[in-house]
C-alpha cells in the first residue's frame, strides 16, 4: 500500500531545492557582471570626455574661448566627467561582497575617490554622532572602499542622524546621513 498521494490532473510539482540551485547558477555572477559593465561604461565616458576635450580645444582655437559652442562643450565635459566618476564608484561598490547590518547596528559603506575619480587609499574615515563623539574609524582600502560599523548599546544612544567624517583637508565637510535600517552607501569625492 502506497502512502504517496496522487498528483491531481493538470497540476505541476517541482523540487524547491532544485529551483533554488537553478537561480543561484543563473544569478551567481550577477554582481561581477554588473561591476564589469559599470566599469566599462565609466571607461567609455572617460574616453568620450577626452575626445570632447580635444574638440573643445579645436573649437576654442577657431572661434575663441568665449564662443557659445565652447561653453556648451565645457558643460558636456563636466557632465560626462561627473557621470564617469559615479559609474566608477558604482562599479567599485558592485564588486564588493554584500554588506549586511544587524537590527541594532549602523553600517555605512562607501568609496573614496580623488579629484580625478581614481580610488584613494589610506584615507581615514569616521562614523560620528552629529557634533558629537566619534563612534568608529577606519581607512579606505587600495580600491578606495571602506565599511564603518557601530552597534548601539542602548536605544537612548541612537540619534536620528549620523555623520561620515573624512580626515583629509580635501574633504573638510562631514557627510550627514539619516540613520535607518540597513546599509547606507556614500561616495566621498576629494577635491584638488
Amino acid at each position: 500500500m502506497s502512502t504517496k498521494k496522487p498528483t491531481p490532473a493538470g497540476s505541476v510539482t517541482f523540487d524547491v531545492s532544485s529551483v533554488a540551485t537553478s537561480f543561484e547558477q543563473l544569478f551567481g555572477d550577477a554582481d561581477a557582471l554588473r561591476a564589469a559593465g559599470l566599469t566599462s561604461l565609466a571607461n567609455t565616458r572617460t574616453a568620450r570626455t577626452v575626445v570632447m576635450q580635444r574638440e573643445r580645444d579645436n573649437v576654442a582655437a577657431t572661434l575663441g574661448a568665449n564662443a557659445p559652442e565652447v561653453t556648451q562643450l565645457d558643460a558636456a565635459i563636466a557632465d560626462d566627467t561627473a557621470l564617469a566618476k559615479s559609474l566608477s564608484a558604482q562599479g567599485t561598490a558592485a564588486a564588493q561582497p554584500p554588506v549586511t547590518a544587524a537590527a541594532d547596528e549602523t553600517v555605512v559603506q562607501g568609496v573614496v575617490r580623488d579629484a580625478t575619480g581614481k580610488p584613494a587609499s589610506g584615507v581615514k574615515v569616521s562614523l560620528a554622532e552629529p557634533k558629537g563623539d566619534v563612534l568608529t574609524t577606519t581607512s579606505s582600502a587600495k580600491d578606495g572602499h571602506f565599511v564603518l560599523r557601530h552597534k548601539a548599546a542602548a536605544k537612548t544612544e541612537v540619534a536620528d542622524k549620523i555623520e561620515v567624517r573624512v580626515h583629509d583637508k580635501r574633504h573638510p565637510t562631514p557627510i550627514e546621513l539619516e540613520r535607518g535600517n540597513g546599509v547606507a552607501f556614500v561616495t566621498v569625492n576629494l577635491e584638488g
